[in-house]
C-alpha cells in the first residue's frame, strides 16, 4: 500500500481517531471503536485509522506479531524502542547499548535461543531504518482527510509511535489539535507526558467515553473548555491553567456504552490483506474493573488503574450486543475483554448464550474457583477459551498473591475443563517476597502427575507494575531499589524523574537478597518438559456403573489400565471435586462400609493416592483423572481404551 493509497483511504472528515503500532494485530481498538459512535451520536462524523495493519502490511506479519507478543520480553518495550528515534531525531544512535543492555540480557525465565533472537534483532534493525518514512505516511494520510482533532489511543507498546505521529503532525500544521488517552495517561503519566510533550494539546486520564465528544464539540466550535475532571488541556484551550486532572472519571451505568462500530478494522482488514494473518477476532465487554480486587487487590496486578470498581452491562443489554456485533462479523471469535466475569451471569448471560446454540467462540477471563455445573454451562455457551487467572500451584504462594483460591482448586478447574474441552490459558509467576523455596520444589514434584491437564504457557518472573499493591508498597512488601525498567532510558530523552513518572514497569532488587533463579530453575525445565508430554498425556475415567475404569498414559502412571470397584470407585468418584476429609468421612458412612466389607476410608484414600490418581494436601482430596461422560457437550476423547473398547464421546 503506497502513501498515496493510505492516504486516499480515509474520508474527509471533522475528527479522525488513531491506532497505532503495537497492539493485537487481529483485534479492533475497543476504546476507538466505543469513541466513534460516541461522536456520531453528538453529530460528529470521525474515521479510525488502524496504521498498525499498514505497519504489518510494510514490514510483515511475523515481525509485527512478534513485537506485538513481547516476544523478547514484555519489559524490553521493543515496539516502543523501534520508533524512539522517529520521536527524538536529535537522539545519538544508542542501538548497541539498548541491545546488550536490555535484550541480549539472559533470564532464567526465558527460553528463547541465541540464534532466533539474532535472527530477530536483524529484523528489528532493517526495520528501524524505514519508521521514520512510516511515520511520514500516516502523517500525510491524516492530514488528507482535512481533521482539526486527532485522537491518538496508547496503550502498551503504542506510545511513542503515537507521540512520533502527533508531533510531526504539529510541525505540518500546528492548528490542528492533538488528543491522547488510554493506559499510558492515566494519571500521574499523563500528566507527565502532557508536560514533556508540548506537542499534546489535551489529555483524557480514566474513561472518556462520555466526556470525549462534549470536549471535541467544543474544540471544533473554538470553544472555551474549562474545567473537566479528569482532563488536561492547553491553557489557551482551557481558558486558564491546566487542568489537575484526577477525580472520579468512571462510567458507573455501562449499558450507556454505545454499541462498539469495528467497521473501519474491518474495511483496512481487508484492504491490507495480509498474508500469513490470524483471523480477525471481534473484543466484547460486559464490566469494567474487577469485582474480586474491590475486595482483595491481587499484589502482583496493575490492571484497571485507578478504576477498580466493578461494573458490568445488564444481561439484556449484552446479550442484544453480542448478537449485533456477531451478526455484523460472523465467523469471528469473540475475545471478552473483561478482567473478570460477572458472577451473575450464570443466572442469565450466560445461558442465554447456551440457549441460542451459539456458533461463535469465545474468550473469557475467569476467577478459577468455579463449579462444575458453572464450566458446563461455559461450554454450553460455546466459551472455548479461559484465561482463569491460575498463577501458581502453590497455596502458600497463592495467599502471598492474594488470589482466594488453592492449589487444589486451580488444578479441578483445570479438569473440569478439559473434560468439556475447554482451552485453559495460564502461566506461572514467581518471585514473591516471602515465598518458601521448598514450595518450588513440591511443584516440581506435582508436576509429573498433572501433565494430562493444560501446561502453563511460561514460568515468569513477576513484574513489578504501576498501580499495583507491589508498586505502591514496595518498601513494605520487600522490594528496595524500585527504578523504571532498563528500556524506558534507551527510549525517552528524558531525567529519570520524568521517567519514573511514566513507566509502566519497573526493575527491582528484594529486601533480603533473594536468589529466585536458584530455586525455580528444576520447575521451570519441568515445565517445558510437560508442555513437551502433553499431547501423548492422558488420564481419563470411565464409570460402568459396577466399576470404575482408568486408562492413565502419564509417564508416572504405575499401570496403564485399572479397573476400581467398591470403595475405591466410590471414593475416586467423591473426590471429583475439592472435598475436605471431614466431609469424605461423612458421606462414607452413609454408605454403610461395614456392611459391604469395605475397608477403612483412610486405607481406601491412602490407596488412590499410592496409585497416583488421588491429590491430597492433607486436609483434602481431589481426583485427577478426567471423566469421560456421555454428556453431549464433554470434549471428545482421542484414542481406545487399554482393553479396546471405544470409550463413548460426544463429538
Amino acid at each position: 500500500m503506497s502513501s498515496e493509497s493510505l492516504a486516499a483511504s480515509g474520508p474527509q472528515v471533522p475528527v479522525v481517531l488513531v491506532n497505532m503500532p503495537f497492539g493485537p494485530l487481529q483485534t479492533p481498538s475497543m476504546g476507538l471503536s466505543l469513541l466513534k459512535p460516541a461522536l456520531k451520536a453528538a453529530g460528529i462524523e470521525s474515521h479510525v485509522f488502524y496504521f498498525h495493519l499498514r505497519f504489518a502490511q510494510q514490514f510483515g506479519v511475523s515481525l509485527y506479531t512478534a513485537i506485538s507478543g513481547n516476544y523478547s520480553g514484555v519489559t524490553d518495550l521493543t515496539g516502543d524502542w523501534l520508533f524512539s528515534h522517529a520521536l527524538y531525531e536529535a537522539k545519538p544512535d544508542d542501538t548497541q547499548r539498548y541491545l546488550s543492555t536490555v535484550m541480549r540480557r539472559r533470564r532464567p525465565d526465558q527460553e528463547l535461543g541465541w540464534a532466533e533472537l539474532e535472527g530477530y534483532i536483524a529484523e528489528l534493525l532493517i526495520a528501524r531504518v524505514g519508521i521514520s518514512a512510516f511515520v511520514d505516511e500516516c502523517v500525510e494520510a491524516i492530514l488528507q482527510t482535512g481533521a482539526r482533532v486527532v485522537g491518538f489511543t496508547s496503550v502498551y507498546q503504542q506510545n511513542v509511535a503515537a507521540l512520533a505521529v502527533a508531533q510531526r503532525l504539529k510541525r505540518r500544521r500546528p492548528e490542528l489539535l492533538t488528543v491522547f488517552g488510554g493506559a499510558n495517561f492515566e494519571g500521574i503519566t499523563g500528566r507527565e507526558q502532557f508536560e514533556r510533550f508540548p506537542f499534546i494539546d489535551v489529555v483524557f486520564s480514566g474513561e472518556s467515553e462520555q466526556r470525549f465528544p462534549w470536549v471535541v464539540e467544543r474544540l471544533l466550535r473554538g470553544e472555551r473548555l474549562g474545567k473537566l475532571v479528569g482532563v488536561l488541556a492547553r491553557e489557551h484551550l482551557a481558558g486558564g491553567p491546566s487542568f489537575p486532572g484526577s477525580g472520579d472519571t468512571m462510567l458507573r451505568e455501562m449499558d450507556r456504552l454505545p454499541v462498539p462500530d469495528f467497521s473501519d478494522f474491518f474495511t483496512q482488514w481487508a484492504e491490507a490483506r495480509l498474508e500469513g494473518a490470524p483471523k480477525p477476532v471481534v473484543p466484547f465487554e460486559t464490566s469494567r474493573g474487577c469485582w474480586w480486587g474491590q475486595k482483595q487487590h491481587c499484589t502482583f496486578c496493575g490492571l484497571n488503574g485507578e478504576s477498580m470498581a466493578y461494573r458490568s452491562k445488564s444481561p439484556e443489554r449484552a446479550l442484544s450486543e453480542f448478537i449485533q456485533v456477531t451478526e455484523a462479523h460472523p465467523g469471528c471469535q469473540v475475545v471478552v475483554v473483561d478482567n473478570i466475569l460477572d458472577m451473575k451471569y450464570f443466572k442469565s448471560f450466560i445461558p442465554a448464550l447456551g440457549a441460542r446454540s451459539n456458533p461463535v467462540d469465545i474468550f473469557y477471563e475467569v476467577k478459577a474457583n468455579l463449579t462444575h455445573e458453572q464450566v458446563r454451562l461455559l461450554r454450553a455457551a460455546r466459551v472455548m477459551e479461559l484465561q482463569p487467572g491460575i498463577e501458581s500451584l502453590s497455596d502458600q504462594v497463592l495467599r502471598l498473591m492474594r488470589k482466594g483460591v488453592t492449589g487444589m482448586q486451580n488444578l479441578q478447574l483445570m479438569k473440569w475443563c478439559k473434560e468439556y474441552g475447554i482451552n485453559v490459558l495460564w502461566s506461572v509467576l514467581w518471585g514473591f517476597p516471602g515465598e518458601e523455596p521448598g514450595e518450588y520444589a513440591r511443584m516440581t514434584e506435582l508436576v509429573p502427575l498433572v501433565t494430562h491437564l493444560a501446561p502453563p504457557i511460561a514460568g515468569i518472573s513477576i513484574l513489578l507494575e504501576r498501580f499495583s499493591p507491589n508498586f505502591n508498597e514496595a518498601q513494605a512488601r520487600g522490594f528496595k531499589n524500585v527504578r523504571p525498567a532498563p528500556a524506558y532510558s534507551f527510549i525517552y530523552d528524558l531525567p529519570e524523574s520524568a521517567l519514573h513518572n511514566m513507566a509502566y514497569f519497573f526493575s527491582y532488587e528484594y529486601e533480603d537478597g533473594r536468589n529466585v533463579p536458584s530455586y525455580v530453575q528444576t520447575l521451570n525445565k519441568r515445565i517445558w518438559e510437560w508442555k513437551a508430554e502433553y499431547s501423548t498425556s492422558a488420564l481419563y475415567s470411565l464409570d460402568k456403573g459396577d466399576h470404575l475404569r482408568i486408562v492413565d498414559r502419564r509417564k508416572v502412571a504405575p499401570s496403564p489400565s485399572l479397573i476400581l470397584q467398591g470403595a475405591e470407585r466410590w471414593a475416586l468418584l467423591a473426590c471429583d471435586a475439592v472435598t475436605s476429609v471431614q466431609a469424605l468421612k461423612e458421606r462414607y458412612q452413609e454408605q454403610d462400609p461395614l456392611a459391604q466389607g469395605w475397608d477403612p476410608l483412610e486405607t481406601v484414600l491412602a490407596s488412590l493416592v499410592e496409585a497416583k490418581l488421588v491429590l491430597t494436601d492433607g486436609k483434602h482430596y481431589l481426583g485427577l483423572p478426567v471423566a469421560v461422560t456421555q454428556d453431549p457437550l464433554a470434549a471428545p476423547v482421542p484414542f481406545m481404551d487399554a482393553l479396546g473398547e471405544p470409550v463413548p464421546s460426544a463429538a
